[in-house]
This record gives C-alpha cells, sequence and structure tokens, in this order.
C-alpha cells in the first residue's frame, strides 16, 4: 500500500507542476486505466490539450481531464442549453440525450452525427463549453432496443457504484511494480481442439488475466461445459482482469459467473461487444430456465459484470494491471 501510494503521489506531483493555475485543477483520481483531472475550466480543456498529451506521453498513462461537477451545468439546465442550441435539422429529442455523472458526459444519440463535427466542431464545442458537459456522440439505431435502453439507464443510475469500482481498479493498476521480471505463463483452460469455453489464462510474476470465459452448452456433463479454472488451482478473486475479445457464447459465456465466486475486477473491452455480451447472457439465462437447465449464474451477477466493464476502441492500447498493458 505504501509503495503504491508513493506512485500516485509522484504522479500527482507531476500533474500538478504541469497543469498551469487557468485550468483551475480541483482534484486528481484514478479511474480504471485512467488518471482523471478534474479541473472548473472548460476552455482549458477545449484549447489546450497539448498540455493532456504531453502529460500522457512523460507518464505513460491514459489521461482524462474532466469539468468538476461544481462546474458543470445541472442536468435539467444543461438539457435545455443542449435543446436551445442545436440547428433545426438536427432532429434530438429529450429521450436522445442521456447525462453520465461518473464520467461527466452527455451522451447524444442523433442519425447524423457529422453535423456536431463540422466547422472546426463549432456544435460540439459550443455544447461543452456552454454545459460543462462532455458531449459523446452517438449514431443512433434505426430500431429502437428496449433491452440496451434498459442497460443504458441501469448503468447511469448506479453512479455510486461505478466509481467506486472505478478508483478500487485504479489503485491496483497505479502502483510500483514489485518483480521487475519478464516471466510469462499461459495457460489454456479451454476452447483448445474444441469448440466452446475457451478461456486462456495470462500469468505474470505479479498478474493473472483472462482472455475470453465462454460456456459449451453442448457438453454432456456440466463440468465439462465450463473453462477448467480449478485444474490450475485459481479462484476467480485472484484474478485481476478479464478481457473479452468478442461477443460469442463460445468466448464469453461465463463472465458472470466469476462474479458470483468471488471476482470483484474489470472486464475490458469495446463498447459494442458489451452491448451484445449482455444480450447474449440475458437470452441465455431465459432459454435454460424455459428449457429447466440451471445456469451457475443469475440476473444479479449479469449486473454485476455489466457495471465492472471498462469499453475501450477497437485497437486501443491501455493498462490493465500494473505490469500488462
Amino acid at each position: 500500500m505504501v509503495l503504491a501510494d508513493k506512485v500516485r503521489a509522484r504522479i500527482r506531483e507531476e500533474i500538478y507542476k504541469r497543469v498551469p493555475p487557468e485550468a483551475q485543477l480541483v482534484k486528481i483520481e484514478f479511474e480504471g486505466p485512467e488518471i482523471a483531472i478534474y479541473v472548473r475550466n472548460v476552455k482549458f480543456i477545449i484549447e489546450r490539450e497539448d498540455i493532456v498529451k504531453s502529460l500522457a506521453k512523460t507518464l505513460r498513462k491514459r489521461i482524462v481531464v474532466r469539468v468538476d461537477e461544481s462546474a458543470r451545468l445541472p442536468q435539467k439546465e444543461a438539457l435545455k442549453k443542449i435543446l436551445s442550441i442545436l440547428p433545426t435539422d438536427v432532429e434530438i429529442e429529450e429521450d436522445d440525450i442521456t447525462f453520465d455523472e461518473v464520467l461527466g458526459e452527455v451522451v447524444i444519440r442523433t442519425s447524423d452525427p457529422r453535423k456536431f463535427y463540422q466547422d472546426d466542431k463549432l456544435l460540439y464545442r459550443m455544447i461543452f463549453q456552454l454545459t460543462g458537459w462532455r458531449p459523446v456522440i452517438v449514431r443512433k439505431a434505426p430500431l429502437k432496443s428496449k433491452i440496451l435502453d434498459s442497460t443504458l439507464r441501469y448503468i447511469i443510475a448506479q453512479s455510486d457504484e461505478r466509481i467506486r469500482i472505478l478508483r478500487n481498479v485504479g489503485e491496483r493498476i497505479h502502483r510500483e511494480v514489485l518483480f521487475r521480471d519478464q516471466y510469462v505463463r499461459i495457460t489454456a483452460l479451454g476452447g483448445f481442439m474444441e469448440v466452446g469455453r475457451s478461456a486462456i489464462l495470462v500469468e505474470t510474476a505479479e498478474s493473472k488475466v483472462l482472455l475470453d470465459f465462454g460456456f459449451n452448452p453442448s457438453a454432456p456433463l456440466p463440468r465439462q461445459s465450463m473453462p477448467r479454472l480449478d485444474a490450475v488451482g485459481v479462484k476467480p478473486e485472484e484474478i485481476d482482469a478479464v478481457v473479452v475479445t468478442h461477443a460469442h457464447l463460445d468466448h464469453c459465456g461465463l463472465i458472470p459467473f466469476l462474479y458470483k465466486y468471488g471476482y470483484d475486477g474489470p472486464i475490458y473491452t469495446t463498447q459494442a461487444t458489451r452491448d451484445l455480451m449482455t444480450l447474449l447472457h440475458l437470452d441465455l439465462l431465459e432459454i435454460s430456465k424455459r428449457e429447466g437447465k440451471e445456469l451457475p449464474f443469475d440476473y444479479r451477477d449479469i449486473e454485476k459484470a455489466l457495471l465492472h466493464t471498462i469499453t475501450l476502441r477497437y485497437g486501443e492500447v491501455t493498462d490493465i494491471t500494473s505490469d500488462i498493458r
């Protein structure tokens, strides 16, 4: 713990040294793989991207700058402001706008995202500067999904739990590496020479990471439908991170099982994979109940997995433990 505190203290010192007073820096938090810098001056975020890039390069960490809650408009006022400045040719309703207090972002769903990035991102910058909420522009799906809508609402509603998870993960990642050893062991737990229950355990001197944790519904015995985590003597609570490559049940079907039996760490995947994975977990649970088959997890475990998922852009590089990127 002392070593971890020293690492975070050095990072904070470097940030305070490089961020100018005009930014009105309020606090620095370690949130998952990111270091979040909270400021009151929105213009600093928009106009001084060079400082953030320089910091990220120096610290070799992912840096995100957010507007502090004290400098953001209340959600109702921000919603009115956004709707009032939208051009008439941008068709957006109130239901298309969602505020994420944890990330300080406003998710705006639109059929034409290009409108927000025209003329040197004029509309994007206006929303950010006038409200203090960073816009996240998402293409609106042609067909509404009640499940995906309710999933997003659930994530937003659980803001206290999400920030707890992010900061807990941040403490695990941003710490001193104790064993500077190039040792790596890769163990197949399932999916090799078979279709189903794909899982690979990657171990270093400090970390244990799972690549996928799939399900084989056609296995003749329940034991054969699951990855063999027991064969290597590793308990779910000893895992540091899980990376999900894609949303097929043979690669992600038993992710909720890990949370049922003690895992409390992050899942890393893309946003699209997270959404599809949640749909498949719910579908698998419903079909199994209809057929009178028991699964080793329930709805609460799916919700836990959802809240612990940290989404990344495709191809993005990030720290996932203190010694694995």
